[in-house]
């Protein structure tokens, strides 16, 4: 099928068992743009939860960064030419199936490594929608830093070293912000940081986005009150609403 996950070896969705709510949305956005789940499609993987923090900031960083190295590590031992990743939490632009016959030569023809459909840490992000055209799309190169992790793929040529560098850096010592334990979005900005040659694209404009929805890695302080988590919800659900009809 000619579609976004179809153009690598395989992809994945990272989502924890309890978060049946995230799974349902996900499902909803594929749906919306023409991707399955399964084995040929999107597989699920199953996000790892740790209790301890062991050097990283937190329990739930620890399980965010070791649940993407162990998708690059099954990519790794498939023998995929690239893996696609996504989270539980994102959100796809309706735009997709039309501008995927553009994104499939533009990317085959670049030169990449790591390749982000969706980011932040740029000011301004711009989201493709329903009126962006095909010649509006275009892959830039990106030098700098980049947050969240949320819509991404990756290169099999590099995946030997990004392996080895992830699993030192969940061995190095708690608090060096060089080479301890981290989130993975900074383990990556090293990485890129510290092999100039590896190179990085970025969609523009992007082709998702986080969804606004309760967080186990840093929940908001409401989301701590048990009576006042329905209310955060109900916020949270209308600006989907609003953001996914502009797509």
């Amino acid at each position: 099928m000619n579609n976004l996950p179809s153009f690598f070896g395989v992809s994945y969705l990272i989502n924890l068992p309890e978060r049946a709510d995230r799974l349902k949305s996900a499902k909803k956005q594929f749906k919306r743009v023409g991707w399955q789940i399964g084995p040929l499609e999107v597989n699920i993987f199953q996000a790892l939860r740790y209790v301890e923090p062991k050097g990283f900031p937190s329990a739930p960083v620890r399980g965010c960064f070791h649940s993407h190295l162990e998708c690059l590590r099954a990519a790794h031992a498939r023998t995929c030419r690239s893996v696609l990743i996504l989270e539980d939490d994102i959100a796809l632009s309706t735009s997709l199936p039309r501008l995927t016959p553009a994104i499939w030569p533009r990317l085959a023809a670049e030169d990449w490594d790591f390749v982000y459909f969706a980011y932040s840490g740029i000011d301004p992000v711009p989201t493709a929608d329903r009126y962006t055209r095909e010649r509006e799309f275009r892959f830039d190169e990106w030098t700098g830093t980049l947050e969240t992790t949320s819509f991404y793929g990756i290169n099999a040529r590099i995946l030997p070293r990004l392996i080895a560098h992830l699993s030192n850096l969940s061995n190095g010592q708690q608090g060096d912000q060089e080479a301890g334990p981290m989130p993975i979005d900074g383990a990556y900005n090293i990485f890129r940081r510290n092999n100039p040659r590896v190179r990085c694209l970025i969609a523009r404009p992007a082709l998702g986005w986080q969804m606004p929805s309760r967080s186990d890695i840093s929940p908001h302080a409401l989301d701590k009150i048990a009576f006042l988590r329905p209310v955060n919800s109900a916020v949270r659900k209308l600006k989907q609403v609003g953001r996914l009809w502009r797509s």
